[in-house]
This record gives C-alpha cells, structure tokens and sequence, in this order.
C-alpha cells in the first residue's frame, strides 16, 4: 500500500515509518512536528510560537491538503492528529480510502486532546487504541470501529550492558499532583526527575530534576540507571502504559504502580515489581536498591519476556493492517 502517515516526530527518524516499510509499503511522512517548528532558527521559532495557533495550523493544514491532492494515496495513519481540522479530513475522505487514527491517549482526557480530535472521531474509518477497558465508551461517543492494540516497545537493546548502572534511581513522565506525593516520599536525593512541568511546578527539593529528553536521551537514563519508577495516569484511566514496555526493552529495571492488566502481562517480581502505596514503594526501592543480583534477575527474565512474546511496535502495525484490509 501506498500510506501518508502523519505524526509528530522531533528525533531523526521515525519508528512507525521505518516499520510500515518493512512490512512492504511506500510510506510518505508529513511531520507536524516540522510544520510547526518550521525552521532550525531559534529567533523565527520565537516569532512562530507567540503567533495564534490558527495560523500555524491553517498553513499545516493546506500543505496537507495540497500533498494529498498531488499523490494517489491507499491509506492515511494519523498518530494522534490534534493538527488536523475536521474539514481538512473531511475532504481528505473523498481522496483516500482510508483514514486510520491511532491515539494511545485517552480520547476523552481534556489534557490530551483539542476539539480536531473530538471532532473527527465519526470521520476516522477507525481508531487504534491500547485503552481496550474504554472500547465501548469510545464507540458510544461516535467512534466507527475500533481496533484493539497493545502498548509496544519501539526498538530494543541488541545485548544487556554489562557494566552496573551509574544512575540510582529516575522517574520520567510528566508532573503531577499524585507523581510529585510518590516520587517526593522515597527517600533518596540521588534520584533524578525528568519530564514536562517538574521545573515549573514541582515543590520537590528531594530530588535531581533535569532536562525533557529526546526518545534516545530516556533509553539511556533507563538502561544506566539501577531502578526506573513507573506510575499510572489516573486521568488517562491507565492500566498499564508505555512505560511498562519501554523500560524492560533497555534492560532497565521498573517499579510500577500495580494493576490487574499489568499482572496478565507481566509476574510480580519475577518480571516485574509492583507497588500501590508510598509505604511499600519505598520498602522496595530500598531493597532493589542494595540487591544487584535480585534485581539484574529480574531484569534478564522481563526483557526475555518482551523478546519472546509480541509486543513489538512491528506485530502491532501488521494487527492493524490485518484489520483495516479484512
């Protein structure tokens, strides 16, 4: 199939791009991420930012219409798409067969999405989503059909590191009320935050917060750091996330706040730990901490479990296809 992807994409290279290939398509990318940037020029950048997000996304949304009206595409993967304007879609319709959205947040979230999403959720042919407890919300509230994903890793280390890792301890997410109680009650001043918010609204003086950090940047910090804490969304209505994958993919060890989907996957500390209060959170962190052997354990048997199972970005790209061509 000849596939328009859509996503913002800031890292050199995009995944979903490099895998939809592997399976056999031609796939263009349109990079919001660049129509909103720009250019490389950190004065123009300052212009563009204090303009009116209208303009910035009436420009983005007549370049995709004019590269649609120029190419003869089969399908159109929008990831995410709050760039997108219902009427951009709309006419987009009426030149490509299909048109796919895939969000892993959660639709109804006012943190994640803008009225583009809200209103486009009858025009998508169908929406993918890892949020399986919220299918018969998201039907009910208009969506057409929808297609049961799981959350994936994206790439994957091709040997452990050896060495021990230098960092003790990070949490990466972005902040929160309930993330700054969990991650200010452990008691460690070497563990260091990174995420969206924590500079500007974080009250913790307890710990190390740093920079926001690139997809690269985080599998770093998750691969040289000793324990990665992992805490569920309560607006996104998580039940288990991203993070649950990301972290075993570097040969990284996570702490994860418990839930009933995140032991069909994974065995409590076998190939994973869990925690559902600051009390016991803490009483692990200290363990696992001072055990290297009890923790690089568990970190060999949950990155095998990701080896040998399918929860690779490329399995749940060929379930979509599957489904989208029945």
């Amino acid at each position: 199939m000849k596939i328009l992807l859509c996503e913002s994409y800031p890292e050199n290279v995009s995944r979903e791009k490099i895998v939809l290939e592997e399976l056999g398509n031609s796939v263009y990318l349109f990079n919001f991420y660049l129509h909103t940037k720009r250019i490389n020029n950190k004065l123009i950048n300052k212009i563009v930012k204090y303009l009116p997000i209208d303009f910035v996304f009436d420009e983005l949304n007549k370049n995709l219409i004019n590269l649609v009206d120029s190419q003869n595409f089969d399908m159109m993967l929008v990831y995410y798409g709050k760039e997108i304007y219902p009427e951009t879609l709309s006419y987009i319709k009426t030149k490509i067969p299909l048109v796919v959205n895939w969000n892993g947040d959660e639709l109804f979230n006012k943190l994640n999405n803008n009225q583009n999403i809200l209103n486009s959720l009858a025009i998508y042919d169908f929406h993918c989503s890892p949020r399986h407890h919220l299918k018969s919300e998201y039907l009910l509230k208009g969506v057409k059909q929808f297609i049961e994903v799981d959350w994936y890793y994206k790439t994957v280390l091709d040997q452990p590191i050896n060495s021990l890792p230098i960092i003790n301890g990070n949490f990466i997410g972005s902040w929160s009320p309930k993330r700054e109680r969990i991650i200010s009650s452990i008691s460690d001043d070497e563990m260091s935050i990174h995420g969206w918010g924590w500079k500007k609204k974080s009250k913790c003086t307890n710990k190390k917060i740093g920079v926001l950090l690139t997809e690269k940047s985080m599998n770093q910090v998750f691969s040289n750091s000793k324990i990665s804490i992992n805490i569920l969304t309560d607006e996104n209505r998580d039940n288990i996330n991203f993070r649950n994958y990301e972290i075993p993919s570097q040969y990284g060890f996570q702490i994860t706040e418990r839930s009933d989907r995140i032991l069909e996957i994974f065995q409590e500390d076998k190939t994973i730990v869990c925690f559902s209060g600051t009390e016991e959170l803490n009483d692990k962190y200290k363990f696992y901490l001072n055990n290297d052997k009890e923790r690089r354990k568990i970190v060999a048997n949950s990155f095998n479990l990701l080896k040998s199972n399918s929860f690779d970005l490329k399995t749940q790209m060929k379930k979509v296809l599957t489904e989208i061509q029945k």
